[in-house]
Parts: structure tokens; C-alpha cells; sequence
């Protein structure tokens, strides 16, 4: 239940006022009262006056401009105002024009007139009533989404904004609140009290190093004002993993109110968001990988992204180190990371979530460094981090087209190239091609396959097939022919690999540095441990 213009005129306040006009509007429902003493349209924007407040004017300061008058009331209309209550009628103005009256109605907005001539009725007396009751009904509503939504629907449809929700929440709750991004980049804001001047930067920086919870405040001081903040999840279908923050001076908040003020801002991004403010790099990443060329410039425009020099794609997979996916929190740290990451390095970037992967998508680096060079030492950050991480590098990407094999290649074949290069986590995307290839080779049978691996045929005779055989695949795809690397992941001495080397080109009769000879073998050797481990 809610609190309506036609319950206001019940209170003994306005027992003797009259609503003379806009009489289909008395249902709408009132949340705040406010004065306008100077109520000069320029200066009044949604961000000064929440949709849903009684106001209450003398309109001295227009009493004789009927004109301005009716453009008043149009204006408090589009911002959702719930009505007008008009003191000292006959003193200041000295009577409500036709014109008044007749744009009242037409916009359905309530007229309230209090008694003519009289001076003795003050504001304050009706500012205190009206609030008694909207206090006395909030007690007893506890939950106030339908309200809210109710509240919401009745604005105006250019005040149907994200702003306009923070607003109403913050006003309804006391306290600041703030929407951001997965990357902690703020999209709206609505202070408590409304003059109060935060720096949202500085607050975000706060959330980012300390994660308050939902459930439990973190406290935290601001120039020397200790204030309570909590951070709620917000998802809806379109859009991820942004953050309601919430900023409290007097730590009085309730996690159900919280939590409901939460929801509110899911049904409006499902319900009103309509001219995609709030779709995230997600969406943009979706539409570049499923290949929709149309849908990826409509997004880029929108968020005011060159994609035009971006060219490499990053497949990420990030795991603990048991190798046990991560949860939502672990992903976002990771994503917030490798988005950090890029940054210093690149002019363009995008990081995002796609099926099981982070995705990043870059233009060329700022240094002199490869793209897998960037790939590994980021492997090694969050490897202190305690997670793992594997995937693929594509570079040279010039289409949607492009990016949409490159990800199907990677995700079909990631477990192959882990199956043939155990060693690595990082992969080129030539070493994704070459693992498809290799297990096409198999899956055409044991004929294509022998004569693949027909190279390798007189080292099944020898007694020592087997070191021979794992020494040549650690030689040529781990150790890149190098034999220190090759006696390092064998645990050997350089002397005994070179010794293997050796009775391998010996026996085979091949050069296992010279290509294209050194190519056959290579691909046997991947064969090799794709059947045999």
C-alpha cells in the first residue's frame, strides 16, 4: 500500500483545501514533499526534483505570468511530480486562471488550492502530516519492490533512466548508492543527502581494494567520515556482473532493503532498459565471436569503441591450482586483472566472459613484446595469485568471421594441444592448427596414421625404444631442439640426451634440425604421445 494524493487530502492539513483540477491524477502515489519558492524551469532538472513529491508553491515569484504558470505545470508533470498544492491564492496570485486549470487537467496532474485570502495555514503543518503517513506506511510495507516498480512505471519515459531509479531508491533508503561495472567503472549515482558531494572515484578505488560483502559493512573513513559500505551483485539477461554499492554515514541499512533495492535495479535493466545504456563488453564480445558483423558495429558505436585496429584475441581458461574451475568472485578478480594488464599495454582493449573463457580483445602492443610473450608473463602473475591458467593467442585477426573460427578451433582443440605440448599453458594459434591437423590424421583411421608416422619405424626395433622415442618428443616439442632444456624436463645429463640424439639421427637417418625433414618428425612425435600419453 502507498500513499496517494487522494489519502494527503484526507489529513486535517488540507481539510479545507480543494483539488480543483487534474482530479484523474489523485491516485498517484506521494513519497516526499518539497517547496518551490523560485520555481524557474531552467534550473529544475530530474536530478533537483524525484518523481512522486508533493510540492508546494505560492508561485510568487511567476504570480502574473499565467503563461509561465501553465509551462511549470507541464514541466513538473514530465518529471513525474504527484502534484501541486497552490498557498496564499488571493494574496500572491490573485486567482487561478482558466488556462491553469485547463492544463491541470488535460495532463491528468493534481491542482491543490488552499483557502483564498487566508495567510494562516503553513507549510510546515502539511510538510509534517504528509510525512507521518509515508513513514507510518513504510513501517508497515516492508517489502517495497512493487511499489517501486509501480513508482517507476509512472514516470515519464525520458525519466525512466537508471539515474532516476538510484534516486528514488536513495531517497527511500537514506543512504548513497552507486552502479558500476565489472571493471569498478561507475555508470550512476544518486548522493544522500542529495548535496553531498562524493568522489566516486575515490570510493570505487575503496571497493576495488577492500571488497566489502552483502552481508556484512565495511567500514572505511572519507576525508575523516567513518561511513558504512556494502556491495551487492546486480545481473540481468542482458547485461553481467554489475555492482550495487552502497554508502552509509549512519550504518543503518538492513540487508533485506538492501537486497530488495538490489532487485529493483535487475527489473529495470530487464524491463526499461530499452535504449541499451548499460549493455556491457559481453555483449560485444558475443556478438564478435558468433559472428555478427552488424550487431558488433551497432554495440562499438554505442559504446564508443574503435574495433577497427583490433586484430588479436586471447582464449583464456583460468583454474585453482588443482585445476578445479573457479567461481564468479575468482573469474571477475582474473577478468579485472587481465583487463589491468592489457591497459598498460595496448590502446584498445576488451575484456569479457564468453562460455567457460575470459576473452580479451586487443590492437597491436605499445612494446616490442609478442603478444605470447605478454600471454606467459600473465600466466605467471596470476600463477602467484594461486591460479592457473592456459589458452590461446590468435593474431592477425581481420573479421568477425575470423574471430569466430579462431574461438571455434581454440575450444575444440585446447585439450589436444595440452595432449601434444604438456609442457605449455600458452598456445600460438599455429599450434592450435597443427593439433587439429594431427587429430584429424588419427581419426581417419590406422592406415592414414601409420603412414604418417612411418618415420619412426626403425626405432620400434632398437631395445631402447621407449627413452628414445620420449627423448626425440621432449627434443622437438618442449625443449624447441634445445638439448639443455630437453635434459632439464628429462632429468638428464646434456651428455646422455646428445648420446639419444645422436643413435636417433643415426637410426633414422634424418637431420632433426633441418627442415623439411625435421617437420615429418615433428609430427610424428605429436602423433606419438596423442596415442600413446
Amino acid at each position: 500500500m502507498s500513499v496517494t494524493v487522494s489519502d494527503c487530502l484526507k489529513l486535517p492539513a488540507l481539510r479545507e483545501a480543494r483539488l480543483v483540477a487534474g482530479n484523474s491524477g489523485a491516485n498517484r502515489v506521494v513519497t516526499a514533499v518539497s517547496v518551490i519558492e523560485y520555481p524557474k524551469i531552467s534550473l529544475m532538472s530530474s536530478d533537483l526534483v524525484v518523481g512522486n513529491e508533493m510540492l508546494i508553491s505560492a508561485l510568487v515569484y511567476i504570480r502574473d505570468d499565467v503563461d509561465q504558470q501553465c509551462k511549470l505545470m507541464r514541466h513538473l508533470h514530465s518529471l513525474g511530480v504527484a502534484c501541486l498544492v497552490l498557498y496564499y491564492v488571493g494574496i500572491f496570485i490573485p486567482e487561478i486562471d482558466r488556462s491553469l486549470l485547463e492544463t491541470a487537467d488535460s495532463l491528468g496532474f493534481p491542482l491543490i488550492a488552499m483557502p483564498t485570502g487566508r495567510m494562516d495555514f503553513r507549510y510546515s503543518d502539511l510538510i509534517t502530516e504528509v510525512m507521518e503517513q509515508v513513514f507510518i506506511d513504510r513501517k508497515q510495507e516492508r517489502y517495497y519492490v512493487s511499489e517501486m516498480v509501480s513508482r517507476l512505471s509512472q514516470l515519464p519515459s525520458q525519466h525512466q533512466t537508471m539515474s532516476s531509479v538510484l534516486r528514488l531508491l536513495s531517497d527511500r533508503l537514506h543512504c548513497t548508492l552507486v552502479l558500476a561495472d565489472r571493471y569498478l567503472n561507475g555508470k550512476a549515482f544518486a548522493a544522500w543527502p542529495i548535496s553531498n558531494q562524493w568522489d566516486y572515484h575515490v570510493i570505487l578505488k575503496s571497493f576495488e581494494e577492500n571488497r566489502p560483502s552483502a552481508t556484512e559493512p565495511m567500514e572505511e573513513y572519507y576525508y575523516g567520515k567513518k561511513v558504512f559500505m556494502w556491495d551487492f551483485p546486480v545481473v540481468s539477461k542482458r547485461d553481467q556482473a554489475f555492482h550495487m554499492f552502497v554508502l552509509d554515514e549512519q550504518g543503518v541499512q538492513t540487508h533485506e532493503d538492501l537486497l530488495q533495492a538490489a532487485e529493483i535495479i535487475e527489473l529495470f535493466l530487464n524491463i526499461w532498459n530499452q535504449n541499451h545504456n548499460y549493455e556491457g563488453t559481453d555483449a560485444l564480445v558475443h556478438a564478435i565471436l558468433s559472428d555478427q558483423p552488424a550487431e558488433k558495429e551497432r554495440l562499438a558505436a554505442q559504446m564508443h569503441i574503435d574495433i577497427e585496429p583490433i586484430h588479436t584475441i586471447w582464449i583464456l581458461k583460468v583454474t585453482d591450482e588443482a585445476g578445479t574451475p573457479v567461481d564468479g568472485s575468482q573469474r571477475l578478480f582474473c577478468l579485472r586483472q587481465l583487463h589491468q594488464y592489457l591497459k598498460e599495454r595496448h590502446k584498445t582493449v576488451i575484456v569479457d566472459t564468453y562460455s567457460k573463457y575470459i576473452v580479451s580483445l586487443s590492437d597491436d602492443s605499445l612494446f616490442e613484446d609478442t603478444e605470447l610473450t605478454m600471454a606467459h608473463e600473465f600466466a605467471q602473475k596470476l600463477g602467484a595469485e594461486g591460479f592457473r591458467l592456459e589458452g590461446v593467442v590468435c593474431q592477425g585477426v581481420e573479421n568477425t568471421t575470423h574471430a569466430r573460427n579462431a574461438y571455434l578451433i581454440s575450444d575444440a582443440f585446447l585439450e589436444t594441444a595440452h595432449a601434444i605440448y604438456p609442457e605449455k599453458k600458452i598456445f600460438s594459434f599455429g599450434e592450435l592448427l597443427f593439433s587439429q591437423k594431427c587429430k584429424s590424421i588419427i581419426d581417419q583411421g590406422d592406415a592414414k596414421v601409420r603412414a604418417e608416422m612411418q618415420c619412426l619405424d626403425k626405432l620400434y626395433n632398437l631395445p631402447d625404444k621407449d627413452n628414445l622415442l620420449r627423448t626425440l618428443c621432449v627434443y622437438l616439442l618442449d625443449a624447441e631442439t634445445n638439448t639443455q632444456k630437453t635434459g632439464k624436463l628429462l632429468f638428464l645429463h646434456k651428455n646422455t640426451v646428445k648420446y639419444r640424439l645422436n643413435k636417433i639421427r643415426s637410426t633414422l637417418n634424418y637431420e632433426l634440425t633441418q627442415m623439411p625433414e625435421t617437420y615429418a618428425l615433428y609430427q610424428a612425435a605429436a602423433l606419438y604421445r596423442l596415442l600413446h600419453g
